[in-house]
């Protein structure tokens, strides 16, 4: 939602580049039309600019995730989650449950399966909102058939989910989990990858 809170300011700094700090210069005496016309070129400079590099991105989005209404495009990175995805509708019951950790709900609605938990994401901010033991206990009290461990960049600082944050949560997984799959991949930003668990033992 960044970009909805950016939208305002950015905004309010092109009309005050163009009227009223214009107007303010013309009620001194200055000329505010020559401030205008430089503030106009500058954002107009800004913005060819910002649609330079926001299609030099999209065009690195060439590979489909999803079919339909819910087709979207994806860099190197969607070749693992396609593979899970089509992993998923094979091996998962249609009345069977997984849930994504540290975060991917969108793989939920793409292969049409539910997590079972309230949690949609399982990231450093969760942890410090609700604490790990809620957390926890959500998954101890819905045990999901199947868990997917999701790479991902590690945007908070903490290297991902049971290295520098959820370790009580990951040895959990560990003691209950098995893995069945694991679809490596690589990306520009590093390693990326989708593995698949599958409850082995009864949970407590």
């Amino acid at each position: 939602y960044g970009f909805v809170l950016a939208m305002p300011a950015a905004m309010v700094m092109i009309v005050a580049l163009t009227v009223w700090i214009p107007s303010a210069i013309d009620s001194r005496g200055g000329d505010g039309w020559l401030f205008q016309r430089l503030s106009a070129v500058v954002v107009g400079m800004v913005v060819l600019l910002f649609l330079r590099l926001h299609y030099d991105r999209l065009s690195g989005l060439t590979i489909a995730v999803g079919t339909g209404t819910d087709r979207l495009l994806g860099d190197q990175r969607a070749r693992p989650v396609n593979e899970a995805l089509e992993y998923i509708r094979e091996r998962v019951g249609p009345a069977e449950r997984f849930v994504v950790l540290p975060e991917g709900v969108m793989l939920n609605y793409l292969a049409r399966r539910e997590s079972g938990v309230p949690f949609p994401t399982f990231l450093p901010p969760e942890f410090v909102m609700f604490g790990e033991e809620r957390l926890l206990d959500a998954l101890r009290k819905h045990p999901p058939e199947f868990i997917a461990l999701v790479d991902r960049p590690p945007e908070y600082g903490p290297a991902g989910i049971g290295v520098d944050f959820g370790h009580r949560m990951m040895a959990w997984v560990d003691a209950h989990y098995g893995e069945l799959v694991s679809t490596p991949g690589v990306s520009a930003s590093g390693r990326f990858g989708v593995r698949l668990l599958a409850r082995m033992v009864d949970v407590p």
